[in-house]
């Protein structure tokens, strides 16, 4: 099957992960939009999404001390961009869960990277000063949407992939495109516009690898995700065991204004940061 059949495939398969109707209605409010009836109104449609909301509220993690039980009350405590992540990051998780894609796709592997890529741009989006850092959360934790496809419509050619890693030392992406003349970045586009995420995500999804190749003004937040992408390598939270670190491309670190000598010390940051959130 070639890549331009896969659009069509990932829209005729029942069984392809899917974001809830909650979290994809949440992600299209804008950005600006800040009516806590109106969350609160989403998230009571989805009870497993309301209670991530209010465990997350009374959690430690987010100075919560256990008392909140209503809706409203959690959104208000935690605002409606954390709102936003959590809701995200839950309904992710859900879509996931149980999935038996590949005999060698690791949900666990891959979930622990997309959580790690998500808190490195959280951070690095602070360190920047960009506006959004849950933006750039959520552009990280989905950075990588692209590779269940793979795995579900092209399982032999994904076979070699692992192989090609394991016995060539190569990144993931590089042995897809070895093998396939595509890659998963590619493939995530095609998810995106199937879970009808928002465009400010297209191009942290679809280039995140090589954010400096587009012949447009570089893509903040794919800038922030190639970052993300390597510290998450750096701190070992790789979707394939014994993936090799991926190495930080100094341009786009240089875009970024960032000291690349920081990098180790926040890689164990992210760790400990991944290890703190579970769903």
């Amino acid at each position: 099957m070639e890549l331009s059949q896969l659009e069509i495939r990932i829209a005729r398969t029942p069984s392809f992960p899917l974001l809830s109707s909650a979290a994809t209605e949440i992600m299209g409010l804008a950005d600006h939009y800040k009516n806590i009836r109106e969350y609160e109104r989403i998230i009571l449609r989805d009870p497993a999404l309301a209670a991530n909301i209010l465990r997350a509220a009374n959690s430690a993690y987010y100075g919560g001390d256990g008392s909140l039980t209503n809706l409203s009350q959690a959104i208000a405590r935690l605002g409606i961009n954390t709102v936003r992540s959590i809701c995200i990051t839950a309904a992710f998780h859900s879509s996931l869960n149980g999935k038996r894609l590949h005999k060698l796709f690791n949900p666990q592997s891959f979930w622990q990277h997309s959580l790690a890529v998500a808190c490195s741009c959280k951070v690095l989006a602070a360190m920047i000063h960009y506006s959004d850092p849950e933006l750039a959360f959520i552009a990280g934790l989905l950075h990588d949407i692209g590779k269940p496809a793979l795995y579900m419509f092209f399982p032999l050619q994904m076979n070699l992939v692992h192989e090609t890693v394991q016995s060539e030392n190569l990144t993931q992406f590089q042995a897809e495109y070895s093998i396939m003349q595509f890659t998963h970045q590619e493939c995530g586009r095609l998810v995106a516009s199937r879970w009808q995420l928002p465009t400010v995500y297209h191009e942290a999804i679809g280039n995140h690898h090589n954010p400096l190749s587009s012949a447009h003004e570089p893509d903040m937040l794919a800038l922030l995700v190639c970052v993300g992408n390597a510290l998450a390598h750096r701190a070992g939270i790789t979707c394939i065991l014994g993936e090799p670190d991926s190495g930080y491309d100094e341009a786009v670190v240089a875009e970024l204004d960032l000291d690349i000598e920081q990098f180790d010390a926040l890689a164990r940051i992210i760790a400990t940061e991944v290890a703190k959130l579970s769903f």
